[in-house]
């Protein structure tokens, strides 16, 4: 199994995250779904948000209790190469989660470590009942 870390983006770290959503190819998935979203387009799946928009995203993510985002950090490289998040309503203690692996470390055995470390969080630390 590959050998990975959770780590909270830092500001600083924030274009990793900018580099995957307009990337095509990690997007891939997000492509055809009708979304009401700035900067979403539908044919490629991408989002084009600005450093403000992200900013303001990274607030909103990081100093919520009920939102948990890190960078997936292979251990041996110590480079990001996707993202792990979770979220729920104040009134909830069932957590939606999401993976995303960049396009070029698909396949590569990250994202069952991945999912174990988040569920580690959220069951742990956060006291989550059911992930979905």
């Amino acid at each position: 199994m590959k050998s990975i870390y959770l780590k909270t983006p830092e500001v600083e770290e924030l274009y990793y995250r900018q580099k995957w959503m307009m990337d095509p190819e990690t997007m891939s998935y997000n492509a055809g779904y009708d979304m009401e979203m700035e900067g979403y387009d539908k044919v490629s799946g991408t989002i084009c948000k600005t450093d403000e928009q992200m900013q303001e995203w990274y607030k909103k993510w990081t100093k919520s209790h009920n939102r948990y985002i890190a960078y997936i950090y292979d251990a041996e490289m110590k480079i990001p190469v996707g993202e792990v998040y979770f979220q729920n309503d104040e009134n909830s203690r069932e957590y939606e989660i999401g993976i995303v692996i960049a396009s070029q470390y698909r396949g590569k055995g990250y994202a069952y470590p991945a999912l174990l470390s988040l569920q580690k969080v959220a069951f742990e630390e956060n006291e989550a009942e059911i992930l979905f």
